[in-house]
């Protein structure tokens, strides 16, 4: 039985260290995706929210808005699709874009602290549409 469980274990391990490099994620979808996984990690606590918990919450928020601030750092892949000409409009319009989307985060940040469930959900709506609308405008449709 012990045996059977190192096989599996050993299987998953293989399985993991293959994978990997096929995501071959840029180090701007990474941090797109820590913050995917923050942004959900307070959706699902939206839907029972524990006002002991409020620490916790924030801290997902902390993790939102590192990430937003690291993704700002890095170009997006469409910059190669954008004419010479107006590349640099198109950086300052994304790196703005984040900006504002961190001034979003912590107003979230302090919402979540403050126990304001019901203004937590309206800014992660509108959040939502801010990331939406940067998504739409910024990211590539390359795969």
């Amino acid at each position: 039985m012990n045996t059977r469980f190192r096989h599996a274990g050993l299987f998953a391990f293989v399985v993991l260290c293959v994978s990997a490099p096929l995501r071959a994620e840029t180090p701007l979808e990474e941090q797109m995706d820590t913050m995917k996984a923050a942004f959900r990690s307070i959706k699902t606590a939206m839907e029972a929210p524990v006002d002991g918990d409020k620490d916790k919450y924030v801290v997902f928020a902390d993790e939102l808005r590192a990430a937003a601030i690291k993704a700002k750092e890095f170009d997006p892949k469409k910059l190669g699709e954008i004419p010479a000409g107006d590349r640099e409009q198109f950086l300052t319009d994304y790196r703005q874009s984040i900006d504002q989307l961190v001034v979003l985060i912590d107003q979230l940040k302090t919402q979540l602290a403050a126990g304001d469930w019901d203004g937590v959900r309206a800014q992660m709506r509108l959040i939502n549409r801010v990331q939406g609308a940067g998504h739409e405008r910024f990211r590539s449709e390359e795969p």
